[in-house]
Parts: C-alpha cells; sequence; structure tokens
C-alpha cells in the first residue's frame, strides 16, 4: 500500500454545526481513495490520517473496489450549502460500498462524472468490513445510517460471526433511533454513510 505524508497544523474551531477550518489538509485522489470533488475534500490533519488509515486497513484485507469520499469541508470551513455539519473539518461523507465493485458514470441526477449507489446495489458484506475498519481506529465518534437501511448491515455483521455485544455497540438496530451505537440513523443518509 501507499504510504501517505499528511501535513500537519490544520485546527477545527468551533463545532460541527458553526465552526471553520484553519490551515486545512486537502484529501485528493489516490490508489486508496477517490474524490467526488477536490474542492469539498478538506479537513483537519487528524481526520484525514484515521480516515486513510481505516481505508488502508480496509484495503490491506483485500478490498480492490472502488471507494469514494464524497464531501468532507470546504478550504476554510464554515457554512456549506447541502450539510448541516462539515463545517469544521471533522466530517467524511463515504458512498456507501457497491456489488459490482465500482460507482456508475455520468449521473444524470446531479451532473457528477460518478453515481451515488442506490441500496439495491449495496455489498452490505464489504461495507460491515468498512464500518468496522472505520471502528478499529479508534477515532471514530457516530457513523449515520438512515434506520431502514440498518437491518442489512445487520444481517450482514451476523453472517460474518459479530457478537451480540458488538452488535449492540456498533449497530442502532433492532432498536429505536436514538438508542447509542456507533451506527446511528439520520435522515437522508441512505447512499452514503456519515
Amino acid at each position: 500500500l501507499p504510504i501517505f505524508i499528511v501535513p500537519e497544523g490544520a485546527s477545527s474551531e468551533g463545532s460541527v454545526t458553526g465552526g471553520a477550518l484553519r490551515n486545512a489538509v486537502q484529501l485528493l485522489p489516490s490508489p486508496l481513495v477517490s474524490i467526488r470533488c477536490s474542492m469539498n475534500s478538506f479537513a483537519t490533519d487528524y481526520t484525514v490520517k484515521a480516515l486513510l488509515g481505516a481505508v488502508a486497513e480496509f484495503r490491506r484485507q483485500g478490498y480492490t473496489g472502488e471507494l469514494m469520499v464524497g464531501d468532507l469541508s470546504l478550504r476554510d470551513g464554515g457554512k456549506y450549502k447541502l450539510h448541516k455539519s462539515h463545517q469544521s473539518g471533522r466530517d467524511a461523507d463515504i458512498w456507501l460500498l457497491t456489488k459490482s465493485k465500482t460507482y456508475k458514470q455520468d449521473c444524470h441526477n446531479c451532473s457528477t462524472k460518478k453515481c451515488r449507489p442506490e441500496p439495491a446495489d449495496v455489498d452490505w458484506n464489504d461495507q460491515w468490513r468498512f464500518i468496522k475498519a472505520l471502528d478499529a481506529t479508534g477515532q471514530v465518534q457516530e457513523i449515520f445510517l438512515s434506520d431502514w437501511l440498518q437491518p442489512k448491515l445487520f444481517e450482514a455483521a451476523k453472517s460474518q460471526g459479530a457478537t451480540p455485544e458488538e452488535l449492540k455497540r456498533m449497530i442502532q438496530h433492532p432498536r429505536k433511533p436514538g438508542y447509542p451505537a456507533l451506527v446511528m440513523h439520520s435522515d437522508g443518509h441512505i447512499h452514503h454513510i456519515h
């Protein structure tokens, strides 16, 4: 796997819903990740290191498909049109992983080069392994995924040997939204995790 040197010194100011970003680090396309839009791929060095660490571990385990990082923050943080958060370099949207291991070309809905995956296209086994890699960094506090998709993640986790304790700690389902877990409900997270 490639070795990345991430510049240090970026600082997150304020909250994820009312903050700014100073001396931002830009996450660029690489053999590890694709980037939806480089204008929106700024974060703290802490966030970039944690994200690349999880992706590298996931790749080390054998994943060879495309992995798309959607939105992080703007260069200086602050309000970001379609997001309530993403203001201080600590948030990352990562597209759900597909069965085909790649994303469809030329999206007609949002005029981007790649299309966000539909729930029917998701490889939930790969998605579970990636969430475990994110969790293994010890840096990820919350992951958002719409509650109606969580049963698919839950079943994939069970099929891969997740213990009842691990399931309870990591996936909100089958409990109602509001129950604390690593993967929790947030409206609109149907094409990506946050």
